[in-house]
């Protein structure tokens, strides 16, 4: 768990029409094949106050963004800073992407769910595999190993192919991996939040031991907050 948020930041927007919303920053960092801004993927997913809609943006890591000042995991405060979105939590830190983001959107962020890549394939197969609906598209076919089309059932070994890169020199921005990053990632949260990987003890805590080490939250995100996000992945179309 880290220190994460600032709800009540300056930059949020119009605070009082976000009560009822809650707004997830999940961010993966070690993108197989990639080095610096291009190893992190992150999705802003906004979760309706009825838990029946959400809307994913995913930012791109090299976007030139304003950073406000936060404070990095050591205490320290960060004076304001121009740099790359990645930047923001590569060189300050959870806190300060959340502040980035925050200044960027204007939105409330309300949970914190960093993911280590490095970690993904454990995962994936602590759940027996996990179903993933692949378009096709530039993204897709600029992985390493990329599925075929439509409804396919990857195991980790597969989702780490289809994360990894192809040609580390077509995708500079870092949006290809992003677009991968997001479906693996809300497949594999919507696979371990699903109520047979809760009402299965064996399951949960194979998935909960390998996760361990790879899952960061903020100090106040729990499982029940993890599901609610997960419930309302499952009920997107595959756009």
């Amino acid at each position: 768990r880290v220190d994460a948020l600032a709800t009540d930041g300056p930059e949020v927007l119009a605070p009082e029409l976000q009560d009822a919303a809650e707004t997830y920053l999940v961010v993966g960092t070690g993108v197989p094949g990639q080095t610096g801004a291009a190893s992190v993927a992150t999705l802003v997913a906004s979760v309706s106050a009825e838990g029946d809609r959400a809307v994913l943006v995913s930012v791109p890591p090299t976007a030139m963004i304003d950073t406000p000042v936060c404070r990095t995991p050591d205490g320290d405060l960060r004076n304001p800073v121009t740099e790359a979105f990645a930047s923001s939590l590569l060189d300050g830190g959870p806190a300060c992407m959340v502040r980035a983001v925050q200044q960027l959107s204007g939105l409330r962020i309300d949970h914190y769910l960093g993911v280590d890549l490095a970690g993904l394939p454990t995962m994936v197969d602590a759940l027996g595999g996990i179903p993933v609906c692949v378009i096709p598209s530039e993204a897709t076919a600029a992985a390493a190993e990329p599925p075929p089309a439509g409804p396919s059932q990857l195991t980790g070994s597969a989702a780490a192919g289809f994360l990894a890169p192809g040609d580390t020199g077509t995708d500079v921005t870092g949006a290809a991996v992003a677009e991968r990053a997001q479906r693996l990632l809300t497949s594999t949260l919507r696979g371990a939040m699903s109520t047979d990987t809760l009402l299965d003890p064996v399951a949960l805590a194979t998935f909960l031991n390998r996760a361990s080490d790879s899952l960061t939250v903020d100090d106040e995100t729990t499982l029940g907050d993890l599901r609610e996000l997960a419930s309302s992945l499952g009920d997107l179309s595959g756009d």
